[in-house]
């Protein structure tokens, strides 16, 4: 990353922006059904030689699931993911393209939603995965939309039996729009 962030700049062609987007997440559970999610932070890309980019982005991701109208399971990660993308300039001034991306992630909780009471001592605070999508370019805007799929679990290994029961094989997977102002 840091190679490719040195070749970008020595080419003037690392740009920073802000990000911003929806998730539509799934607790992989009958009883939790979906939420709307949101997205922001901070973002940078390098364009690389051969068409790549590659575009990490320091994010407040916040994803949850209902149980009724009035219990939500829920938690606002500092998320990391590095995106990489391919895809063809259609103009000489590298205005417009279109691209595909693939993107793992990693992901810290550092708020949960008040409307469960539960203890940070049961929940797996990290979380990990990967992303796949479709974008594309223009001007100074990135509009893409990914699947993302997480791999961890939000209860502990060591997690309370109650809990581990319930949340053992659970986590949030699903899929995001996003829109990025690169400059």
């Amino acid at each position: 990353l840091l190679a490719g962030s040195k070749l970008a700049a020595q080419e003037k062609k690392l740009h920073f922006g802000v990000t911003a987007g929806l998730n539509f997440q799934t607790l992989n559970s009958n009883d939790y059904k979906n939420n709307l999610g949101y997205k922001a932070g901070v973002a940078v890309r390098a364009d690389l030689p051969a068409w790549f980019s590659i575009q990490p982005e320091l994010l407040f991701h916040v994803k949850s699931g209902k149980l009724n109208k009035d219990t939500m399971l829920g938690f606002g990660y500092l998320e990391l993911p590095v995106n990489v993308q391919w895809g063809p300039w259609f103009d000489e001034d590298k205005r417009f393209r279109a691209f595909i991306q693939a993107a793992p992630y990693l992901g810290y909780a550092i708020s949960k939603d008040k409307s469960l009471d539960l203890d940070w001592q049961d929940i797996n605070r990290f979380e990990y995965g990967a992303g796949i999508g479709l974008g594309f370019t223009a001007m100074v805007f990135n509009i893409s939309a990914m699947y993302n799929w997480n791999f961890g679990s939000i209860a502990k290994y060591n997690a309370s039996e109650s809990f581990s029961k319930k949340f053992s094989d659970k986590n949030f997977s699903g899929f995001t729009l996003n829109i990025s102002i690169m400059f």
